[in-house]
């Protein structure tokens, strides 16, 4: 490609972007408009130099990016940058930073040097006053170098996927650091002077094998902790006020409190704790209790049997998530809990759901699938003051919300959107149920024990856009249902024992989606507006 088509291609030359051009050089026509310049993306070429004449006319270059390119050494040039703040030399091959020279850059503020061979930096680098961001990740670092705690401007510090198996003391000279990076190293605990971390607001020590968190609850301004994967056994958790995200999945924890760090400390910040792919099998009534600003609580793949009944008390949560643990009940006050809006309570050993359930008012999303249920729970009215639930729809007014008093009072019927009841023991019952909420959206009742679907019950769901009833023993459909659902968009009706399809389908235009393998259709010559040449 000729140089003066190369140039007519630019509009601006102010972010310029030659990566993966298989250059060995910068191309002349830009050394006229290296003035102009304040982004350059170099990487993934073969060029080991910058000329040092374009270095000194790009007066205005902000960020330089120099990855994928087998570097050895950074360009000696790079030194004489009277602009730059951003320098980018990840994945590269360099073994030191010795001769780079980078002190000389003055306005640097981040550099990043991640995936390369690094086993030191350079004692200059704690001359650097002006740089905030540091990523010396996934390098061969086996001690974090002791300047690094000289540089006291740090705001963000990287050391991620090294072989560091301990910090320094003097790690706490840090005074503006806010965030620490330190996961997939060989971590077993902190130095006792880490609390003195005044500024740091978010930790990640995943993948290390850290046994205790003691020197961290005392981090006066830490927000997020994150620490799956380590060592952890017991936690008892002493929280900073102002901790929003606390995650320690994926350890082997078999006890967990929550403690006051002082007598006036009787509330907390925490709006997400993370106890999943643990070995918890209780938690104690009072864990929960000063936690009035939790959003989300998971605890997946546990041992628990129950949850405490002190659950009622966290007026704020929206998600609860006890995925594939061995509950036998749920408390029984969920309807206290009135921001509700996800319970996720697949594969445990449920009997039945809490009443209660009905006076969600922002429950949008319920999973019981893979449990033990032979029911939904009864409507908590009486059952001559509901709906008559298949009335033909032309007695029948179809719209949103058109139930009797009793039936509309029941928060659930309007606020549900997605209802999993998949692999458990329901029974043609449940559409009793499924035909007063009428803005579901999405439904799965897979390998349950259904025979039939009642006339009229599907119809009272005009929002419904996912049907599944795969698994069933269904040996027809209701046709007149089918043609009303004009939003479903697909339609699982594999393994059941269906020999006919209705015409109706046909008339439902939104649909994109249609499952019917394993059952046992059988071309209908009689059936031709809806020919399906089986």
């Amino acid at each position: 490609m000729q140089a003066k088509e190369d140039e007519s291609s630019y509009d601006s030359f102010e972010l310029v972007d030659l990566a993966g051009r298989e250059l060995q050089t910068i191309p002349i026509f830009l050394h006229r408009h290296a003035h102009n310049i304040i982004s350059l993306n170099l990487s993934r070429n073969s060029m080991s130099d910058i000329p040092l004449d374009f270095v000194q006319a790009a007066t205005t270059l902000r960020e330089l990016r120099m990855t994928y390119m087998a570097l050895k050494r950074v360009p000696a040039s790079i030194r004489h940058s009277s602009a730059l703040t951003r320098l980018d030399i990840s994945c590269n091959r360099i073994q030191d930073l010795e001769h780079a020279g980078l002190n000389e850059i003055s306005t640097l503020v981040s550099l990043k040097a991640i995936n390369n061979r690094l086993t030191t930096l350079p004692l200059y680098f704690a001359e650097m006053k002006s740089l905030k961001y540091l990523n010396i990740s996934n390098n061969k670092f086996t001690t974090l170098p002791d300047h690094i705690c000289e540089m006291r401007g740090l705001l963000d510090l990287d050391v991620s996927f090294n072989e560091i198996s301990t910090l320094p003391s003097e790690l706490c000279q840090l005074v503006s650091l806010e965030r620490l990076v330190a996961a997939g190293n060989a971590l077993t605990t902190f130095p006792n002077s880490f609390s003195a971390l005044a500024s740091l607001r978010e930790l990640d020590v995943r993948r290390n094998q850290l046994t205790d968190l003691k020197a961290v609850y005392a981090l006066p301004n830490l927000a997020i902790l994150q620490a799956e994967y380590n060592n952890l056994v017991s936690l008892d958790a002493q929280l900073g006020p102002k901790v929003r995200e606390f995650g320690v999945p994926f350890n082997s924890l078999t006890r967990f409190t929550l403690a006051a760090r002082g007598a006036l400390d009787v509330s907390y910040s925490l709006t997400v704790l993370d106890l999943s792919y643990a070995k918890l099998s209780t938690l104690d009534e009072d864990a929960l209790r000063p936690l009035v600003n939790l959003d989300t609580l998971k605890l997946d793949y546990n041992k628990f049997t129950r949850l405490p009944e002190t659950l009622e008390l966290l007026p704020n949560l929206r998600t609860l998530s006890c995925v594939d643990n061995v509950l036998a009940s749920l408390p029984s006050g969920l309807a206290k809990l009135a921001k509700l809006e996800v319970i996720n309570v697949h594969n445990n050993n449920l009997k039945e759901i809490p009443t209660g359930i009905w006076h969600c008012k922002s429950l949008r999303v319920l999973n019981a699938s893979s449990n033990l249920l032979a029911a939904f729970p009864d409507m908590p009215v009486r059952m001559q003051d509901a709906p008559a639930m298949f009335d033909k729809p032309e007695d029948t007014d179809l719209s949103p919300g058109s139930e009797t008093p009793s039936a509309q009072s029941l928060p659930l019927c309007s606020s549900l959107r997605k209802l999993l009841l998949c692999d458990n023991q329901l029974s043609d019952d449940i559409f009793d149920t499924i035909a007063v909420m009428g803005e579901l959206r999405c439904l799965n009742l897979s390998f349950n024990d259904i025979f039939e679907i009642p006339t009229w019950s599907l119809s009272k769901n005009p929002n419904l856009e996912e049907l599944y009833l795969s698994g069933n023993n269904l040996t027809s459909l209701p046709s007149e249902d089918l043609e009303r659902l004009t939003k479903l968009r697909v339609i699982h009706l594999n393994c059941n024992k269906l020999q006919t399809l209705p015409a109706e389908l046909g008339k439902i235009r939104k649909l994109l989606i249609l499952d019917v393998g394993s059952n046992v259709l059988k071309y209908n010559i009689a059936n031709w507006p809806y020919d399906w040449n089986w």
